[in-house]
């Protein structure tokens, strides 16, 4: 493999000018830039990153903290971090994974970690996250690294945060019900605890008011695993305004309706029309008719999240702003 210094001896140039192409410096005339630029790839040059990062005091490592062993069976953070892989792979960056189970090991775990990295990405999921993350944050602060947090709220705290936009997924699959010309509607959700179901509903509601639907019935069923017969009863018996339209706040929730449904003779679509959310393959392509669903970009918000950290690593005087990523309506048969 060649070196700097050859193909600055084949070229004709100083090592240094090959050094600022390599940088993708801005003092570097286009012709030569693009003659250097050939030969690199003509001769396989490779650039070692290590050694780049010591001349920069980098360390070309990220961390993710994880809150707590459970996220790893979670599809959400599996799918995210697989976006946040591939966009540090491109990057010449690697990931530092630092899971977090009790309050006392947070400075214990973060302290060295931080003189490991560049910067943090933190997830901020399930109910151990929530709890941690808190001092977790003031504790990263300190060291004056950059760092965002992957959460549900779009709130920016001490660290911006990054998320899909829950008030979005809701609020297109309220249009597309209503496209579908259901005239009264149904929300089965997870109860308040969860900020993703309130943004979800909120944005539902607003699909409503928005189409000018004053006199659109709509029912929100609270569900858990022991009353999804009984909510669906409840909604099935109505004598007015029975809901035919029915958003669901996850593929899980929106399979056993539909099930439950078909059991009682019901045809969906026709009697019902049913969106999901999530786009989970193992639930939205698993059903007979295919679920109709709001599909959550998680890959694409790991290589979002991860191209704004590295962008911030690489200008300190960059302020890091949160954003969030609006989801997808996928329409199959229900």
């Amino acid at each position: 493999m060649a070196t700097q210094k050859q193909i600055a001896a084949k070229l004709g140039i100083s090592q240094k000018t090959v050094s600022r192409v390599i940088n993708d410096s801005a003092c570097v005339r286009t012709g030569i830039r693009e003659t250097v630029l050939s030969e690199i790839q003509q001769c396989g040059y490779t650039l070692n990153i290590s050694a780049r990062n010591l001349r920069v005091s980098k360390t070309g490592v990220t961390g993710i903290i994880v809150p707590g062993k459970s996220a790893f069976h979670s599809i959400y953070f599996l799918k995210t971090f697989e976006g946040i892989n591939e966009a540090a792979r491109c990057a010449g960056y690697s990931n530092l994974v630092i899971t977090l189970e009790k309050e006392k090991e947070i400075k214990n775990l973060l302290q060295p970690a931080a003189a490991k990295v560049d910067g943090f990405i933190i997830f901020n999921i399930g109910r151990t996250g929530r709890s941690l993350i808190k001092k977790t944050a003031g504790l990263l602060h300190e060291t004056g690294k950059p760092a965002v947090i992957i959460q549900a709220s779009g709130k920016d705290g001490i660290f911006p945060s990054a998320g899909i936009d829950n008030f979005a997924g809701g609020l297109i699959a309220g249009q597309h019900l209503i496209a579908e010309k259901c005239k009264n509607f149904a929300y089965l959700g997870c109860g308040n605890g969860f900020i993703e179901n309130r943004q979800r509903l909120a944005g539902f509601k607003t699909a409503l008011q928005n189409a000018h639907k004053k006199n659109t019935c709509l029912k929100v069923f609270p569900w858990n695993e022991k009353n999804i017969d009984s909510s669906i009863n409840s909604m099935i018996k109505a004598r007015q305004g029975r809901p035919a339209g029915i958003f669901a706040w996850s593929d899980r929730v929106a399979r056993l309706v539909l099930f439950e449904l078909k059991r009682l003779g019901f045809c969906v679509p026709g009697d019902f029309s049913i969106v999901g959310f999530d786009d989970l393959e193992s639930y939205s392509l698993m059903t007979r008719p295919l679920l109709t669903t709001v599909r959550q970009p998680f890959y694409d918000l790991g290589i979002n999240v991860m191209k704004k950290i590295i962008e911030s690593i690489n200008n300190p005087s960059l302020k890091l702003a949160g954003f969030s990523i609006k989801p997808e309506l996928v329409i199959r048969d229900t």
